[in-house]
């Protein structure tokens, strides 16, 4: 698994919805990885934000957004 991977599951890894086997690679990967580290609580900390702002959950057009945006930062890491 890669750092693109990781940003592609990152969702499904909040929401405790990768298979096992998955979220085993995942966890590997980010414990090994700063960036991928650092775009998962950035993503849990927005989610978070955004609850205790009141609303229940992020639209998806806006989720897709900003995994777009932390798919550009990992990349930017990357280079």
């Amino acid at each position: 698994m890669n750092c693109e991977d990781i940003v592609k599951c990152l969702s499904d890894y909040i929401d405790g919805d990768l298979p096992i086997e998955i979220l085993e690679q995942a966890e590997k990967h980010m414990a090994a990885c700063p960036n991928c580290t650092t775009a998962l609580h950035t993503l849990q900390e927005t989610i978070e934000a955004y609850r205790i702002s009141g609303k229940a959950r992020i639209a998806p057009e806006h989720r897709a957004s900003l995994l777009s945006a932390i798919h550009e930062a990992v990349q930017h890491h990357q280079d």
